[in-house]
């Protein structure tokens, strides 16, 4: 998950530093209130989705509550998660 709203640098320059360094880690973009333009923006750069924040503790609750989850189920998952 990346906040949209980045202090510093946009989520489309934090999305390219997550490609440079695993094309394989998925990313969500998490915003307040996004255009249709940032949105199609943001799924041309590499993002998987995008979810307005109203609705991401919802989409986290349900996500968490998934029997057997872990990061070994997840197709294709074989980088190292990074933080900025």
């Amino acid at each position: 998950f990346l906040d949209y709203a980045l202090p510093g640098f946009t989520a489309v320059e934090a999305l390219r530093m997550i490609r440079n360094y695993c094309k394989e880690i998925p990313t969500i973009i998490i915003s307040g209130s996004i255009s249709d333009d940032k949105a199609i923006e943001i799924l041309k750069e590499g993002a998987m989705d995008y979810i307005l924040k109203d609705k991401f503790i919802k989409f986290i609750n349900s996500f968490l509550h998934q029997p057997n989850l872990s990061a070994s189920t997840i197709p294709g998952h074989s980088c190292h998660l990074i933080s900025f």
